[in-house]
């Protein structure tokens, strides 16, 4: 059965760092990975993925429609079909978390391209997921960063002063259960001044910083909520702690992924 590994912690944590090196990590032990840089998908992934739901959909489609989608096939079409048949199935499948997503992203007070935006990513996260879940190969690995956990706190926690605790413990409550959960932990303080040499995210440009360390510690509030929502249903969970340097970070990260069995 394939697995999810997601991370989350705080804008300018070190998620991003972390995230290759548990990539490599996982490849070195001949997992095959499905990390977010690639969720633009292969020609390769498509045509497993129809090849498995074909046969479903044409006895759906009828003859018409069988040739229809044959000569989609046959012209080449396999991304542009495979992203259709993996986002309708998601849809169809998580009603309930696409409604949350939707319902969250109306009530952000932010303009409607952004909103799409948040949409946009959404989707291409459930395809990726879908396409890479319905091959189920027991040494397949989905690498997500940020994966639908992530985007969820992005989502009820940047740029906010105060979050909805229970819907936001609600929308956990739904999201693809992932079978390992890294979080990586600095303090709002910390984040911050990281974020003013790289960069603050767009949910937070333009705040005073004493407002962005308000966000930030009402984010880190999610974080937790998350996490301990997960446990419950199971997730595995690592802390990695990045205040500290990084090559202790790593070595920490590298001795728990060794005691873990994927």
């Amino acid at each position: 059965m394939t697995k999810s590994v997601e991370f989350v912690g705080l804008p300018g944590s070190g998620k991003s760092s972390l995230f290759g090196i548990v990539k490599a990590y996982l490849r070195e032990n001949e997992f095959i990975v499905s990390d977010s840089a690639n969720s633009h998908m292969s020609r390769e992934l498509a045509v497993r993925y129809l090849e498995k739901k074909k046969g479903e959909r044409l006895r759906r489609l009828g003859i018409r429609g069988s040739l229809h989608y044959l000569c989609q096939w046959i012209s080449g079409y396999f991304k542009v079909a495979a992203q259709s048949v993996a986002l309708r199935s998601f849809l169809y499948d998580r009603t309930d978390l696409v409604g949350k997503i939707l319902t969250a992203n109306a009530d952000r007070a932010i303009p409607r391209w952004e909103r799409e935006h948040i949409l946009e990513r959404y989707f291409e996260a459930m395809v990726h997921y879908e396409l890479v879940t319905a091959l189920e190969n027991e040494r397949h690995v989905i690498m997500t960063d940020p994966g639908f956990v992530q985007r969820g706190i992005a989502l009820f926690g940047y740029g906010r002063l105060s979050v909805d605790e229970e819907k936001f413990g609600s929308f956990v409550g739904v999201v693809p259960r992932p079978d390992l959960l890294i979080s990586v932990e600095v303090s709002p303080k910390t984040a911050t001044e990281r974020l003013r040499t790289r960069g603050f995210p767009r949910r937070l440009e333009g705040m005073e910083l004493d407002v962005i360390q308000q966000s930030l510690t009402q984010t880190a509030n999610c974080i937790d909520i998350a996490r301990n929502v997960l446990e419950k249903r199971g997730t595995v969970s690592l802390v990695i702690d990045n205040e500290c340097p990084l090559d202790v970070a790593l070595n920490v990260l590298q001795s728990e992924l060794a005691n873990l069995s994927l």
